[in-house]
């Protein structure tokens, strides 16, 4: 009979723990709201260096002549059969 109400008590304890910890978990947190608005941020930085490109061509025509026109500009795009420039054929 001793061992039954030991068993009662002992199964009393951890029901009420577990109903504790239970209680405790489910509690309302506190927490703190603030109220934000867009605003406009200053970021800048300064840097040094060099731009570089990542491939480098070296063009040789096929003839020797001095240069009439050049047909494209610094940094235009160019496709293959583009026109670079022109050579005068008389030198």
């Amino acid at each position: 009979m001793k061992k039954l109400v030991r068993w009662i008590i002992i199964g009393l304890i951890v029901i009420a723990a577990g109903a504790y910890g239970i209680s405790a978990a489910l509690a309302p947190l506190e927490v703190k709201v603030t109220v934000i608005s867009p605003k406009e941020a200053n970021v800048f930085f300064t840097e040094s260096g060099a731009v570089v490109s990542g491939s480098d061509l070296q063009i040789f025509p096929g003839v020797s002549g001095d240069v009439q026109a050049v047909r494209v500009k610094v940094g235009q795009t160019v496709r293959a059969g583009d026109t670079l420039l022109e050579i005068d054929p008389q030198a």
